[in-house]
């Protein structure tokens, strides 16, 4: 999966809704297929974005700084769409 606006979104929606599961409810997806596409970004990116070793997963340092400037990209995409 290449990193474009739909794999940020997919992490941004992991952290805003707190869970994989939430968000796989969110987007109507077994969490099976969220987790799937989040390890396939993982895999092309070359980088964990969870730490998945405790009782929940948290986002790594890599995935933080993924997330905030994926924020501004996603922000940034949205300015582009309502001016077009």
């Amino acid at each position: 999966m290449p990193l474009d606006l739909e794999a940020i979104a997919l992490v941004e929606l992991i952290e805003s809704r707190g869970s994989f599961a939430a968000a796989a409810k969110a987007l109507n997806k077994a969490p099976t297929a969220v987790t799937y596409q989040l390890r396939q970004l993982e895999d092309s990116l070359d980088m964990l974005i969870y730490d998945r070793s405790g009782h929940k997963a948290k986002l790594t340092a890599a995935g933080q700084a993924l997330l905030d400037e994926g924020r501004r990209l996603l922000a940034e995409s949205e300015r582009v769409k309502s001016k077009i």
